[in-house]
């Protein structure tokens, strides 16, 4: 009889303390319940052991169910990982899948209201680091989308981390393209790299759009003395005219010994709208110092015709004049 009445208090304390989701699926396994006292004060949680199949965490401040780890018997296509908001609903899923094979689905993460937030597919296990059987980095492959059930992000997510890759922590990486999108599906943001796909790739070329679908901005960023430059930026306005085309020259001095000592020569072009050129410029700076005028600026009317010009200091002297000052960027 003793027995009988621990065995109801027992099922009485497993379905208060889980969530209302997971009720029958705890109901299946719960004569291989077997508790754990076990609490570790780091990551605040208790844990809860199914026989071999399964782990269920619960937060110690509330006693709330946080996820489930399934530890045995999961096929592949299988979810061996769970993860709950604090109200209980459902907040990730990550399945059991051969990551060396690319557009599996790995796991999906949801909204509060039970609608989609995100979807990853396999895409690659990293060649990189071959040579150090020590360094975990993957690759997937992500979808994200707004309350709305519009996409608002297409990308590839790197991981470095095997805890936050198994658990399905979306930690995004500047992998191969990437696509950004506004509420309405519009594409706003894309990025590329121009010279192979993978980490310290020398250039990646971004486009920025506006609401309308016409391209913003196009920008070429590289990569010099250990550190991130601008090589190209070409501007236009909603309309598609082109309003200013930007190129950099990058150099360093023979007394420099950082990035930060990298110096930078810019010339910028502005056009009118009839596609005539505006303005000449040209400016100079280090990796972290104010920008400072240099050069012939030179100045057009609608027509093409030069109307006047300017004159500052050598552009090339590594020094910045104080008069030419224009500001920090």
């Amino acid at each position: 009889m003793k027995s009988w009445i621990k065995y109801a208090v027992l099922l009485l304390f497993i379905l208060t303390a889980c969530n209302q989701t997971e009720e029958d699926e705890i109901l299946k396994i719960l004569p291989k319940v077997v508790f754990s006292n076990y609490h570790h004060l780091t990551y605040d949680y208790k844990e809860l052991h199914y026989g071999n199949d399964s782990i269920y965490y619960f937060r110690i401040s509330d006693n709330k169910l946080e996820s489930i780890k399934y530890t045995s018997g999961i096929g592949l296509g299988q979810p061996f990982y769970k993860t709950y908001y604090p109200t209980g609903e459902l907040e990730n899923i990550v399945y059991n899948v051969d990551s060396t094979l690319y557009g599996v689905m790995r796991y999906q993460s949801f909204f509060e209201s039970g609608k989609l937030k995100a979807k990853v597919y396999t895409r690659r296990i990293d060649p990189l680091f071959a040579d150090e059987p020590d360094t975990f980095k993957r690759t997937d492959s992500l979808v994200m989308y707004s309350k709305d059930g519009l996409e608002t992000e297409i990308g590839n997510i790197t991981y470095t981390d095997e805890d936050s890759y198994l658990k399905g922590k979306m930690y995004k990486g500047y992998y191969g393209e990437w696509s950004t999108y506004n509420a309405n599906g519009t594409l706003i943001e894309w990025q590329m790299p121009l010279d192979g796909q993978g980490y310290g790739n020398p250039r990646k070329a971004y486009k920025s759009y506006y609401n309308n679908g016409q391209l913003k901005e196009y920008h070429i960023q590289g990569d010099m003395y250990a550190g991130g430059v601008s090589v190209e930026t070409i501007c236009y306005d909603s309309l598609g005219h082109k309003t200013e085309h930007a190129t950099y020259e990058h150099l360093m001095p023979d007394w420099g010994t950082s990035y930060n000592h990298t110096f930078s020569i810019a010339t910028t072009k502005q056009y009118y709208p009839n596609g005539k050129i505006k303005a000449i410029e040209k400016v100079k700076s280090f990796g972290e110092s104010d920008i400072y005028k240099c050069g012939k600026w030179l100045y057009y009317n609608e027509k093409g015709n030069a109307i006047r010009s300017e004159t500052y200091g050598s552009c090339y002297n590594f020094e910045l004049e104080e008069e030419n000052i224009i500001g920090y960027d």
